[in-house]
């Protein structure tokens, strides 16, 4: 039988005369009694159709009431929906519930759109909400979506130019919002726990902490093979300011930070790894160049490694024992025969920062005496290694050497050599 936009008016006028009746019936006697199966059997219209169960799990087929027999037994549902319209309509001028409807069985309210929507909620009222759900028993959900093989179990759209399709906030310590998939279909990581698809400028999913906890958190269980905590891919349709990117960082602070793991580094273990993997060991950074068990690294940082090499614009002189000559710095004087001097590297505007690990220098030996000569540069602060850096014969002069050598925390050198001559000093470039 068709229903008319009239005949949905009447409904919701004896819906009205109906809950009042039962919120007096109510306030004298208390609740109303339940009436038993047979007699709300009685009420069910022949040729009523059982509705399919919302989530798969209550099976039991549930009869459809007749429309004058269901808004008399309950005061709030009218079962059926107007084709192109709503299965249950109720509604309030007051603080009060429109329509309250409590099942004894499983589930409470069942709402099937005929060609419309099987449950429809608004509001018009700010803090409020259309569809508002709520539980405090565990393992139960205020609201439980599902879908079977189309589809989507929650579907939310937005028509503001500002406002976010949906809003998820945690009020205590719990997860804001859990994901979770089971299982995987043919190798393909496509689906998910959840998807989110923006068709403009906009983010497709904007997170925002206002606390000290994470934005996201995602975490894969060890073990579970080809498992991903964060899957991208960027095509022609997912370009950022223009350009292709997987994954874009921003922050004022660090744009990625990447901790825990073992100390164990990669080229140690026994793990099944592929080219472009990244690995972190606590203070050492890997990338692996061939897939394998473990496959082929490179160590891209670390407390053992001297850093990015920076090349000086030009070569800086930062020392020359000569008396007379720049840079006007240091002791004026040769090298009096082993004993050590500290050179800076900073000095004369060299460019070579506080913090540097190493540098690439040019070493020249002056007016330097006839004999079985040596002399060695080394970081400031350790003791002279037995390693040489320019050495001579029996005939004197001008000596010069290229060495890369460490530096200490202020970017500085040693020198030393065996026989008294005068030295200086240029630097290529430094590491850090």
């Amino acid at each position: 039988m068709d229903h008319t936009p009239a005949d949905l008016a009447t409904d919701v006028a004896e819906l009205r005369a109906e809950l009042a009746r039962l919120r007096s019936l109510v306030e004298a006697q208390g609740a109303p009694p339940a009436a038993s199966a047979p007699a709300i059997a009685a009420e069910a219209t022949s040729g009523a159709v059982a509705p399919t169960s919302l989530d798969g799990r209550h099976a039991a087929a549930q009869p459809v009431y007749g429309r004058r027999a269901a808004l008399k037994r309950a005061g709030a549902v009218a079962a059926g929906a107007v084709a192109g319209g709503v299965a249950i309509v109720g509604a309030s001028a007051s603080p009060a519930a429109a329509a309250t409807v409590t099942g004894s069985g499983s589930p409470g309210v069942v709402g099937t759109g005929l060609g419309g929507d099987g449950v429809s909620g608004s509001t018009n009222a700010a803090s409020a909400s259309g569809v508002y759900g709520a539980t405090s028993t565990a393992d139960a959900y205020g609201v439980f979506a599902r879908h079977g093989t189309t589809g989507q179990a929650f579907g939310a759209e937005s028509s503001g130019p500002v406002v976010a399709t949906a809003k998820v906030t945690n009020l205590d310590q719990g997860p804001a919002l859990v994901a979770a998939t089971i299982g995987q279909v043919a190798g393909r990581f496509e689906g998910g726990g959840v998807h989110v698809a923006a068709n403009s400028a906009s983010a497709a999913l904007d997170v925002r902490n206002q606390g000290n906890g994470a934005g996201v958190f995602v975490q894969v269980p060890s073990g579970t093979g080809n498992s991903f905590g964060i899957y991208s891919i960027a095509d022609t349709a997912a370009q950022f300011d223009g350009f292709l990117h997987g994954v874009v960082a921003r922050s004022d602070r660090a744009q990625i930070r990447l901790g825990g793991g073992t100390s164990t580094p990669p080229p140690q273990r026994s793990d099944l790894y592929e080219v472009g993997c990244l690995v972190s060991t606590q203070v050492d950074l890997w990338y692996c160049v061939e897939g394998g068990a473990p496959g082929k690294w490179r160590k891209v940082s670390g407390t053992t490694t001297a850093g990015a090499f920076h090349v000086l614009p030009a070569p800086a002189r930062t020392y020359d024992s000569r008396p007379g000559t720049s840079p006007q710095v240091g002791t004026k004087a040769p090298l009096v025969a082993n004993q050590a001097r500290v050179i800076d590297l900073k000095a004369n505007g060299s460019g070579v920062p506080a913090g540097a690990t190493a540098a690439l220098l040019t070493v020249l030996l002056v007016n330097a005496p006839a004999g079985a000569g040596n002399a060695t540069v080394w970081a400031a602060g350790v003791g002279k290694p037995q390693a040489n850096t320019v050495v001579w014969g029996p005939s004197g002069g001008r000596f010069t050497a290229t060495a890369v050598s460490a530096l200490d925390a202020q970017a500085r050198i040693q020198v030393s050599a065996n026989l008294a001559t005068d030295v200086v000093v240029d630097v290529v470039g430094y590491y850090r």
